[in-house]
């Protein structure tokens, strides 16, 4: 019996090594994969934040742009308006200056001379006014532009915001379906344990039965120590089963009566 039980033990040593080599395999590649998916999933959602803000700041930069734009556009149309006013004011006093004049004969010369200075200043004042003209048509020039390249900025912001929206809903999808794929892993890993032991508990059952048979064909010529082995060791295989009915080969009937 110590014999039989160490040959046991030999016998299955080799099948226990193989299972505890098998087992730290499984758990180093499960590890493996899961470190590769958490990788990637942090990368995808690092590059979607930070173009999120990107955008963020180039809109913010725009929008400066376009206050900026018209508070200049405001003053420059009050010093339009002032100017227009002063202009105005120096043709009403022209006017009364002419008037003056057809009536005060004696200060012609004095009143031609001033309205030689006031025509002087309103030929400065009609100059400043065309340069303030062409500086509002280069502002209104520059405006158009600018209000373009606004508009398709915005539009390029729009876009960038459906493609981050898309991002976020394909990174929620791939997050569903990194937890259904690793639930199915962890349902083919228990059916893979399950069936490695299955299959183990085969190959135990195998080599069990014939070390069995092989140790009872050792007695094949000694009728009483072979059913002694048989009994003791066979026979706890097939005690279980239905005896079927098949029909014996001749040969072997004629070898059992010997």
């Amino acid at each position: 019996m110590r014999n039989d039980i160490r040959q046991i033990q030999e016998d299955n040593k080799e099948t226990l090594d193989q299972i505890n080599l098998d087992a730290q395999y499984e758990i180093d590649e499960i590890n493996k994969k899961n470190m590769a998916n958490q990788t990637q999933v942090q990368d995808m959602s690092l590059k979607s934040k930070a173009e999120l803000q990107l955008t963020k700041n180039k809109h913010q930069d725009l929008e400066s742009d376009i206050e900026k734009l018209k508070r200049d556009k405001q003053e420059k149309g009050l010093q339009v308006t002032r100017q227009t006013e002063i202009l105005r004011d120096l043709q009403k006093e022209i006017r009364d200056q002419a008037a003056e004049i057809s009536a005060k004969d004696k200060l012609i010369g004095d009143r031609e001379k001033k309205i030689y200075q006031l025509k002087k200043k309103t030929q400065e004042l009609e100059k400043f006014k065309f340069v303030l003209d062409y500086k509002i048509k280069e502002l209104k020039r520059d405006i158009a532009p600018r209000e373009m390249e606004i508009t398709r900025l915005k539009k390029e912001t729009h876009e960038m915001d459906k493609n981050l929206k898309h991002y976020n809903k394909i990174n929620a999808n791939l997050g569903y379906i990194v937890d259904d794929l690793r639930t199915r892993q962890e349902h083919m890993q228990d059916l893979i344990r399950k069936n490695r032991s299955k299959i183990r508990a085969n190959d135990i059952f195998i080599k069990g039965f014939t070390n069995a048979v092989y140790r009872t064909v050792q007695f094949i010529d000694d009728f009483d120590l072979l059913k002694r082995s048989v009994n003791e060791n066979l026979y706890p295989y097939v005690k279980d089963q239905e005896i079927k009915n098949v029909e014996i080969d001749p040969d072997i009937k004629k070898e059992y009566e010997n």
